[in-house]
């Protein structure tokens, strides 16, 4: 009997150590818009462990088709936003030109983010769960 029930507690033990520290990721994306001169496509992925939210993540890729579109202009424009997140902790932002692509990153690591930093974005840290995050998501977006 005593042995059986350290068994159980050796078992159970296990299991969390080797499931506790791992993250899930949620990934759900779309088409913004898609004219003539410009694609844009946003991806969320929202990082779990366990059942809270650890990372949330937004992402931009821009594809421009022809040459109209000055992509200098958006370029410095998103550096603009960024620069605003300078200096905030738990807070990257990014923007890379690629050819005729500008990709565009927003990345909050939700434990190091501050009262007030938390208060920027409020849309990116309301996803719950992750089962209650996909079914909200799904609606909109291709998740996986």
């Amino acid at each position: 009997m005593k042995k059986n029930f350290m068994m159980l507690v050796v078992s159970s033990f296990l299991i969390l150590f080797m499931t506790g520290c791992k993250k899930t990721y949620l990934s759900c994306s779309k088409v913004v818009s898609d004219t003539e001169d410009l694609k844009i496509y946003e991806t969320i992925k929202l990082g779990y462990k366990r059942t809270e939210l650890v990372d949330s993540n937004i992402y931009y890729d821009y594809k421009f088709k022809n040459d109209n579109v000055d992509i200098r202009t958006l370029k410095t424009a998103m550096e603009l936003e960024c620069e605003g997140y300078e200096g905030k902790k738990g807070v990257m932002c990014t923007v890379r030109e690629e050819d005729d692509e500008l990709h565009f990153e927003l990345i909050l690591d939700v434990k190091k983010l501050n009262d007030s930093t938390k208060e920027l974005f409020p849309e990116m840290l309301e996803y719950g769960s992750y089962m209650d995050s996909k079914e909200k998501l799904s609606k909109e977006y291709t998740c996986k």
